[in-house]
């Protein structure tokens, strides 16, 4: 198991578990609270994370501002997701797609897969003020 970041990478089994190793998806929690919304396991895959909750800025008027840029306006994304996980083949892809897909929002991201089934997708956004999660492409369960 390799962790730089949040990017991680795992090989085989945990020899201590003899099973795959447990990875936990932090809630998004604006406060810095650390708690997981998610607990899954992973053999011999890689996983990245991208989110808006971490890294922003708030206004003078307590808009919330993401460094995640809109490529199209050069603004920072305006989008109620919050956080996207992708698993893939390798740290390099897994990391491309989330930050990408973060940009790209649920709807094209659904598209998108259509033509990538070795991505596996796990979204976690507001709606109407309530986080809700969104699985896709065999992501895995609890």
């Amino acid at each position: 198991l390799v962790d730089i970041g949040g990017d991680l990478r795992v090989e085989g089994m945990n020899v201590e578990t003899e099973n795959g190793w447990k990875i936990g998806i932090d809630d998004p929690n604006f406060d810095g609270v650390q708690s997981y919304s998610k607990i899954i396991e992973l053999a011999s895959e890689a996983m990245a994370t991208s989110g808006t909750y971490r890294k922003f800025k708030v206004d003078d008027n307590g808009n919330r501002y993401a460094h995640i840029i809109n490529t199209t306006t050069g603004y920072p994304s305006q989008t109620n997701v919050l956080s996207v996980s992708v698993i893939a083949p390798n740290c390099t892809l897994a990391d491309g797609y989330a930050t990408a897909f973060q940009a790209m929002g649920i709807d094209a991201v659904k598209t998108f897969l259509n033509d990538h089934p070795e991505l596996k997708v796990y979204f976690i956004y507001e709606d109407e003020l309530e986080l809700k999660t969104l699985g896709l492409n065999g992501f895995p369960e609890n």
